[in-house]
């Protein structure tokens, strides 16, 4: 086997970040390399600072104009990097000065109830509803949703929700959770991929890449190795979101940003029926958006605070829940648990009373007794 080249392995070893920030430098050192008509790394190094320096600056006015100027520092941050760890020194402040400017970045707006209800309606594929569902109830960024293994997921206890871990073993790692809405779907999803013929590990991704895949497992009648299932990719999920969307009237803001980003919108969702919640504490509502680390989650039992973050997103389990019939089901289900406990404390009562009278009865019963 042909040993990798140095800067390839000190490249890697130097996202150590996460997972995430691994494939997300590597691809856009990969535009770069495009840009430049190479194949390797290695290839990057040949040319002399100078001729680096002049490539890169190059590179800068190619960006300019085809994507985001906002986006043009987040491009060039592997190729930065990339350089520097290959001891290559740059002007960087010359650099920095010919991006472009700026845009105001506008406040993104949320999609409403009625909008993932449409997407909803618009698709009949079980992967597609699973990933709103999941992304609507836990709040997840992309990137948490496409890094998902099957060893992220446990069932609540006494629940039908599920629990998640976002990012596990990462230091980004945290927990979230899914309504029974999304935790249903996503079984469906499951059972759709088992009758197939997949077989699942702890490593097997939630999410598949391709739909297809289901399809040929069933065709050729075999079991399935999981190292053949791929996780979904990040384009993947953005396309079959576009296409639940293609009904729908998608105003854009000045300079063609959509209102609604095409995955965000859902975490907005999520984040805004929990702040403006004057059920959940806001500060729990932090954890359960990722915003500050979490305890571990642990493969059977739910751990100390964990049932404490539960709690808290019980109670906005029927603001996150999209289908109308569930609602009413969550409405029901409520008002039935309500009676419940409302009869348990009328024969609390009871039985509280009928001790009182029997106790009554031997004092009476000593008293004349006593009185013999």
């Amino acid at each position: 086997m042909e040993a990798r080249p140095r800067c390839e392995i000190d490249f890697e070893r130097s996202c150590n970040k996460s997972e995430f920030t691994l494939i997300t430098y590597k691809s856009g050192l990969k535009k770069f390399m495009r840009f430049c008509q190479v194949e390797n790394m290695e290839d990057l190094l040949e040319a002399d600072q100078k001729q680096i320096q002049m490539k890169i600056e190059d590179y800068v006015y190619y960006l300019t104009g085809k994507i985001n100027p906002n986006s043009v520092p987040t491009q060039l941050a592997p190729v930065f990097l990339f350089y520097d760890i290959s001891d290559v020194i740059l002007n960087k402040v010359k650099i920095k000065r010919m991006y472009p400017a700026k845009r105001k970045v506008q406040g993104f707006r949320a999609y409403t109830r009625e909008q993932i209800k449409e997407m909803l309606s618009n698709s009949k594929k079980k992967r597609s509803k699973a990933m709103v569902l999941v992304f609507v109830s836990s709040g997840i960024r992309i990137g948490g949703l496409v890094g998902l293994r099957m060893k992220d997921i446990i069932d609540v206890p006494n629940s039908k929700c599920k629990c998640l871990t976002i990012y596990h073993d990462e230091n980004e790692e945290y927990i979230t959770f899914l309504t029974p809405e999304a935790s249903k779907a996503l079984d469906e999803y499951f059972q759709e991929r088992l009758k197939a013929g997949e077989v699942f590990s702890y490593e097997t991704p939630v999410f598949a890449r391709n739909e297809n895949q289901v399809r040929d497992f069933a065709n050729t009648k075999r079991s399935v190795n999981v190292l053949n299932v791929n996780p979904v990719s990040r384009t993947a999920v953005c396309h079959s979101i576009e296409y639940m969307l293609a009904s729908q009237d998608r105003p854009k803001e000045t300079g063609g940003r959509y209102k609604v980003p095409i995955t965000y919108g859902f975490r907005k969702y999520y984040n805004t029926v929990l702040k403006l919640s004057d059920k959940c504490n806001i500060s729990i509502a932090e954890k359960l958006f990722g915003h500050s680390v979490t305890v571990k989650l642990d493969n059977h039992y739910l751990p100390i605070g964990m049932e404490e973050l539960f709690k808290e997103f019980s109670k906005n389990i029927a603001e996150l829940t999209i289908s109308e019939e569930e609602r009413q089901l969550l409405k029901i289900q409520k008002l039935e648990t309500g009676l419940k406990e409302e009869e348990d404390k009328t024969t609390e009562n009871k039985l509280l009373k009928e001790q009182v009278e029997v106790l009554k009865l031997r004092m009476e019963r000593m008293e004349l007794s006593g009185n013999v």
